[in-house]
């Protein structure tokens, strides 16, 4: 059974401020399908990334890697971070910065971090509208 693909890369902004709702579209294969304010985003409730550095780190791990943004907590517990799938070990959190430990990656490759704070979800990169996939800042292992 075919369950199609949520797409957000089109998506629609209908109101203004802190609230926006967002349109979703759906594509199964065969048909194209607009929700018309599927979900409503409200910035207060989403962590946000602003920055992700350093921009590049070896393939063998070891990397301090430091998330600055908004809404991350404080309980170091709650907060997890991934770069391609693979653990970043999270030494230290606040509401605005995250510092992770990278672990080894198989390959040298451009990816993306992934920060998933629990109870409000994975964070999303800032960008001027708030209803794009909730993806972060790129990694680039050399």
């Amino acid at each position: 059974m075919d369950y199609g693909v949520l797409d957000l890369k089109d998506y629609i902004l209908t109101g203004t401020g802190l609230s926006q709702g967002c349109d979703v579209t759906v594509y199964n294969g065969n048909n194209l399908v607009t929700l018309s304010n599927a979900f409503t985003y409200t910035s207060s409730l989403t962590p946000v990334v602003t920055a992700v550095t350093p921009r590049r780190g070896g393939t063998g791990g070891g990397t301090k890697l430091t998330i600055t943004g908004s809404g991350f907590g404080s309980d170091i517990d709650n907060v997890m971070v991934t770069i391609a799938r693979t653990p970043c070990n999270v030494t230290y959190v606040n509401e605005m910065e995250i510092i992770c430990i990278t672990d080894a990656q198989p390959q040298s490759q451009r990816t993306k971090v992934k920060v998933n704070v629990g109870g409000t979800g994975i964070a999303k990169l800032m960008s001027t509208s708030p209803c794009p996939p909730a993806l972060l800042g790129k990694y680039k292992t050399p």
